[in-house]
C-alpha cells in the first residue's frame, strides 16, 4: 500500500495537435497562430476556427501554464488534507484557534485546522463570512479564476427579481411584515425632530439595559451629529439602529400611569426600524445590522410582555446572519479589522448568543448557537473610556467593576447554562450531570466579589443596577441546577440529588419574592422590568417542581404526618409560590 501511495503520477502529456485538428483527426503541423491543416477539414472550415480562437478568453491563452501549476497545487493540498495526521507526523494548528476559548466559555470543542474560513470585508463595511468547505473558499488559491467569476455577471437571479418587479404584486418581506416600498425620503419625513430623538436615544443609554453595552457610544455620537448635518447622505442602516434605540428609549421612559403617547411613539420608532431594515436590504449585511436586530427584538419583547414566536423566528434571522456575517469566528484571524471593531464584534456575538440560549429556553426549543463550531473570545473587560479607533487598552481584572464585569459573568454562566439545557434532550449520563455540576459550582465561585450574591437587606444602599446583576446571576445559576436535576425527582432513591433540586427551587421562589416586593419606584429599573417579567418564566418552572414533589409526597403512603397534617417545608414552600404569584400580578 506505501509503494501504492509513493508511485509518481504519469505526467501530463504534452499537447502536440491543436484542437481543431485534434476534434477532426487530423495531422497537425503546428503553425502559428493558425494550423493551415484545418482548412481541410469538412467540419472545421477556417472561418469558424477563428472563431473558435476569438472566443478563447486572452487570459486563459497566456497563463495556460500557470494556471495547470495552480491545478496541479491545489491537488497536492487536497492529497494532503486526504492524508491520516499519522502519516504527516504532527496536526498543525493555527495560533488563533488555540486562543480559542475554553469549556467555561461558549462551548468546548477540537480546535480547528488551520484554514478555518475566509471573512471577507466590503468597501461599505459589510462583511460576509465562507466556510472552508464552500467552493468560494478554493478561489482564494486560484486567483485568476476568482478574477473570472468576480468579472462574469450571473443572470438568474436578476431575471427573477426582474419578473417580480415588473408584476403589481407589491412586495413584502417575510421576517418583518412590511412592504418594501419606503424611500430614504419618506424615512426622514416620518422621523420625530432632533429634540425627541435625542431625548428618546439618550433614555435607551441611561436605561440600565446590557444591550447598550454593543454600541460604541463615542463613535455613535460622531456619527449621529454627522447625520444630522447632512441628512440626504443618511445610510438606511444608520437609521434603522437610532429608530431602533428610540423604540427602546420610549419603552422604557413609558409609565403605567403616565403619559400613553410614549407607547404610541415607541411603535411608531419599531414599525420605522422594519421598514429602514428593509431599504437596507438587511441580508447583505450592512454595518449596525445585527445590532439593529438585537435591539429591535428587545423592543418587541417589552411589547409583547413575553417572547412569542415571532421574536423567535426574528432571533433565529439574527443567528443566521450573524454566523454569515463571521460573528462567531474570532476577529484575530483577520487584521483588517480594527481593535475597536473586534471589540465590538465580540460583544455583539456574546450578547447573541445569550439572548438564543435563553431564549430558545423559554420556548423549549434548543440552541441554534451552543452547539455551533466557533472560537469567538470573551468580550474584555473594559469602560467606554478605554476604547479607541485607534486602540484598546489591555483588559481590566474582573475585579475592577466596568460596564462589563456583569455581561462578561452572564455570558460565561449562560454558557454552561446552554449545556445543561442541551443535556436534558439527551439520554441520562450521570457522570455528564456531575460535570455540569461542578462546572456550575466553579462558575460560581469565579464571579467577582461585586457580584457575588448579596441580600437585598444587605445591600439597600446598592445601586438598583447591581442588586439586579446579584439576583439575575444567582437565579440563572439555581435554574440550571433544578434543570440539571429535573429528572431526579421521579427517582425516590436519588435523595441528594432530588435535595440539589428542590433546594434550588425553594431559592428561586425567595429571590422572586425579595425582588418583587423592593418597593422602588418602578422609574428606579424601568429598563429592568423586562427582567422581572422574565423571571415569571422561572417562577413557573419552580413552581411546578414544587407541585410535582407535593403530589409525590401527598400519594406515599411512607410519609409522616405532623400534627396539622402537612409536611412543615413543602407546606412553607406552598405559601411561597402563592405569596410570589401575588407578587406578579402588579407586574
Amino acid at each position: 500500500m506505501a509503494d501504492h501511495q509513493r508511485r509518481r503520477r504519469r505526467p501530463d502529456r504534452v499537447q502536440l495537435a491543436c484542437l481543431p485538428c485534434k476534434q477532426g483527426k487530423l495531422k497537425c503541423n503546428r503553425v502559428v497562430p493558425a494550423c493551415d491543416q484545418v482548412s481541410y477539414s469538412a467540419t472545421f472550415t477556417r472561418s469558424a476556427y477563428g472563431e473558435m480562437l476569438s472566443s478563447v478568453p486572452e487570459w486563459l491563452m497566456r497563463n495556460v501554464d500557470s494556471m495547470r501549476e495552480k491545478i496541479n497545487r491545489l491537488e497536492s493540498f487536497v492529497s494532503e488534507l486526504r492524508r491520516p495526521a499519522s502519516a504527516t507526523g504532527e496536526t498543525q494548528v493555527s495560533p488563533d484557534a488555540q486562543r480559542a476559548v475554553g469549556s467555561d466559555e461558549v462551548s468546548s470543542y477540537d480546535s480547528p485546522t488551520q484554514h478555518t474560513g475566509t471573512l471577507r470585508i466590503s468597501d461599505t463595511g459589510s462583511t460576509q463570512f465562507i466556510g472552508p468547505s464552500h467552493w468560494e473558499s478554493i478561489l482564494d488559491d486560484l486567483e485568476d479564476v476568482k478574477a473570472y467569476f468576480d468579472t462574469s455577471e450571473s443572470t438568474g437571479d436578476d431575471a427573477v427579481h426582474r419578473s417580480i418587479r415588473s408584476s403589481n404584486i407589491t412586495p413584502i418581506d417575510v421576517h418583518l411584515g412590511v412592504a418594501q416600498n419606503y424611500t430614504i425620503e419618506d424615512l426622514l419625513a416620518l422621523m420625530p425632530p432632533k429634540q425627541t430623538m435625542d431625548r428618546l436615544i439618550a433614555a435607551w443609554f441611561n436605561a440600565l439595559d446590557p444591550l447598550r453595552l454593543i454600541v460604541h457610544a463615542p463613535t455613535f455620537q460622531t456619527e449621529y451629529q454627522r447625520m444630522w448635518l447632512n441628512l440626504t447622505s443618511a445610510c438606511p442602516s444608520f437609521l434603522a439602529l437610532i429608530f431602533s434605540m428610540a423604540c427602546l428609549g420610549a419603552e422604557v421612559s413609558a409609565d403605567p400611569t403616565g403619559d400613553p403617547s410614549l407607547a404610541s411613539q415607541a411603535e411608531d420608532m419599531r414599525r420605522l426600524t422594519a421598514h429602514s431594515l428593509v431599504l437596507a436590504q438587511y441580508a447583505l449585511l450592512p454595518p449596525y445590522i445585527i445590532e439593529t436586530l438585537l435591539l429591535h427584538i428587545k423592543g418587541l419583547l417589552l411589547k409583547e410582555n413575553d417572547i412569542t414566536y415571532k421574536t423567535y423566528t426574528l432571533l433565529g434571522l439574527a443567528t443566521r446572519l450573524s454566523t454569515l456575517g463571521g460573528y462567531h469566528r474570532d476577529p484575530s484571524h483577520n487584521q483588517a479589522i480594527s481593535p475597536l471593531q473586534a471589540e465590538m464584534r465580540r460583544r455583539v456575538w456574546w450578547m447573541i448568543a445569550s439572548y438564543d440560549i435563553i431564549m430558545c429556553y423559554q420556548l423549549g426549543q434548543l440552541s441554534v448557537i451552543n452547539q455551533l463550531m466557533k472560537d469567538t473570545q470573551l468580550p474584555s473587560n473594559l469602560c467606554e473610556s478605554d476604547l479607541t479607533p485607534e486602540s484598546v487598552r489591555p483588559s481590566r481584572p474582573m475585579t475592577e467593576n466596568t460596564p462589563m464585569t456583569f455581561a462578561i459573568s452572564y455570558g460565561k454562566l449562560t454558557s454552561i447554562f446552554g449545556d445543561v439545557v442541551y443535556s436534558s434532550h439527551t439520554a441520562f449520563d450521570a457522570s455528564n450531570v456531575e460535570g455540569l455540576y461542578e462546572r456550575l459550582v466553579q462558575a460560581r465561585k469565579d464571579l467577582p466579589p461585586q457580584l457575588q450574591m448579596v441580600r437585598i437587606e444587605q445591600s439597600f444602599l446598592d445601586s438598583p443596577e447591581a442588586i439586579m446583576h446579584r439576583y439575575s446571576l444567582e437565579i440563572l445559576h439555581q435554574k440550571a441546577i433544578c434543570i440539571l436535576y429535573r429528572r431526579a425527582l421521579n427517582d425516590s432513591h436519588s435523595f441528594e440529588a432530588r435535595s440539589r433540586c428542590l433546594d434550588s427551587a425553594q431559592k428561586i421562589i425567595k429571590h422572586i419574592i425579595e425582588l418583587l416586593e423592593t418597593g422602588w419606584p418602578i422609574s428606579h429599573f424601568a429598563a429592568s422590568i423586562m427582567s422581572i417579567r422574565r423571571h415569571i418564566h422561572d417562577f413557573v418552572f419552580v413552581a411546578m417542581l414544587l407541585c410535582l414533589e407535593l403530589k409525590a409526597q401527598m400519594s406515599s403512603s411512607s410519609r409522616e404526618l405532623s400534627k396539622n397534617g402537612e409536611d412543615w417545608t413543602m407546606g412553607k414552600s406552598w405559601r411561597d409560590v402563592a405569596e410570589s404569584k401575588t407578587c406578579f400580578a402588579s407586574y
